[in-house]
């Protein structure tokens, strides 16, 4: 059934609980059967990675760690501008997307955002559990953007969802990696190839930004590792674009 979300009340509920739902036939005016039931709901901040059924089917939920990706957030921009403000050699080149020249240029406006919020002092916290837990549907804890930028502590999806926030606000292709008890950015360069294909995707550990002597390279070679390590079938690759264009959009909060 179509649901007619409550959009507010559905953003602030950040707390589980229970709602009764009620299952009513009826034939010719007659009623045959209602089932009652109690649902569990879950956190907003709890993103569904996917589900089992008791056959053991796996039912692959990962794009909705999308939903947590919010390149419109009015803060953005004013982040972007101070960037810009606080570096020189910023004003000169600024953030332009894929209308550079190389991939250096890419790897440029990454490493800036990145450097703002290693300075910044934003750290890994690792929370990531979820208060339902199941055998049946693996789960994992979000914060929102918001909540990532005012206290300054993100898990490695917390701040995937962030980066990523920012990379897509500025233009570039963006992904989340998603590998067993882990996840971590991708990124399109902007160099292609004679079928129009990008030539080179950069990876991001997120979970290694304001670590002490860690640099934006160390980063990316470490999520390099990562992937070329991760099993193949138990990676998930979540194109943020492709997600907008499906029409899973961020939750907005």
């Amino acid at each position: 059934p179509w649901i007619k979300w409550k959009r507010d009340t559905l953003l602030n509920a950040d707390k589980p609980g229970f709602i009764n739902f009620s299952a009513l036939l009826e034939v010719n005016g007659v009623v045959k059967n209602r089932i009652n039931k109690t649902i569990t709901y879950r956190s907003v901040n709890e993103a569904i990675l996917g589900m089992y059924d008791k056959k053991e089917n796996h039912t692959d939920f990962s794009a909705l760690f999308s939903c947590f990706v919010n390149e419109d957030h009015p803060r953005i921009d004013k982040i972007l501008n101070e960037i810009i403000d606080k570096d020189k050699k910023a004003r000169k080149i600024t953030f332009f997307g894929y209308q550079g020249e190389s991939d250096k240029d890419v790897l440029n406006q990454m490493e800036w955002i990145w450097n703002y919020f290693a300075t910044k002092g934003t750290r890994y916290s690792d929370i990531t559990g979820s208060s339902n837990s199941s055998e049946m549907i693996a789960a994992q804890y979000v914060r929102f953007f918001d909540q990532v930028i005012d206290n300054n502590q993100a898990n490695c999806i917390d701040g995937t969802c962030m980066l990523a926030s920012f990379y897509k606000k500025i233009g570039l292709d963006v992904s989340i990696v998603l590998v067993p008890g882990h996840a971590f950015l991708a990124v399109n360069g902007q160099e292609t190839n004679k079928k129009g294909e990008p030539k080179n995707t950069y990876y991001l550990e997120t979970t290694m930004m304001g670590t002490k002597g860690i640099s934006f390279r160390d980063a990316l070679n470490e999520a390099k590792r990562e992937f070329k390590e991760a099993p193949e079938d138990e990676t998930y690759v979540v194109n943020i674009n492709a997600c907008r264009a499906a029409g899973i959009m961020p939750l907005g909060r």
